[in-house]
């Protein structure tokens, strides 16, 4: 007799021998408790955009344990007569280790930004500034977490790095404009490196 055959006839065997079932009593069945839907959506916005100049909305999906994230952006930075502008996104893929929005994470994203910005030289007591392009792409890797409550607001952290390039190009050909480039180049980075973040609050629909 193969396994497939004796494990049902054992069962069978099993119930022959079982006391008969009891009477009904009348009482009605206990009504399961029925859990409400995980919810597979949260859409997020980081205040701290304000103190930073990076403003930044993701949009998540939820298919079971994992997510994938939709994020936009714009980012301004500046110091000493250097500035740039961009606006950009990325897309991301999170891995949610209890399978639903209260839980921690870990993520993948690669982004793109593109924008303009200024180059400034300094010749003595004048300030000559020249426009640039500004582009850059990255991929990095994070571990987060998200709190979530049933009135579906939610507090998003996580805190991540990987590798980030910038290009600085300049709208002229005069070599005075590609040493300006060069010097926003190294306000935007010295390292070929990206630092990623996020603390936002959302909501889960």
């Amino acid at each position: 007799m193969t396994l497939r055959l004796s494990v049902p006839l054992s069962l069978l065997g099993l119930a022959a021998l079982a006391p008969a079932a009891r009477a009904d009593t009348g009482s009605p069945p206990t009504a399961a408790v029925e859990r409400e839907p995980e919810r597979a959506n949260s859409i997020n916005i980081s205040p701290l955009g304000i103190v930073f100049g990076a403003y930044n909305l993701n949009y998540e999906r939820l298919f079971g344990a994992h997510g994938l994230l939709v994020e936009a952006g714009l980012a301004r930075v500046s110091d000493d007569g250097d500035k740039a502008t961009s606006v950009g996104g990325s897309l991301g893929y999170r891995w949610h280790w209890r399978g639903r929005q209260n839980s921690g994470f870990l993520g993948v994203s690669a982004g793109f930004y593109d924008g303009t910005g200024e180059g400034t030289l300094e010749d003595g007591d004048m300030e000559r500034s020249y426009d640039v392009d500004v582009t850059s792409y990255y991929l990095v890797a994070n571990v987060g977490k998200r709190w979530a409550w049933d009135n579906g607001l939610n507090v998003t952290l996580r805190i991540g790095g990987g590798y980030g390039h910038y290009d600085i190009t300049p709208r002229s050909d005069d070599p005075e404009a590609q040493e300006a480039a060069d010097e926003l180049k190294d306000l935007l980075t010295e390292l070929p490196i990206a630092v990623d973040g996020e603390l936002s609050v959302g909501y889960t629909f």
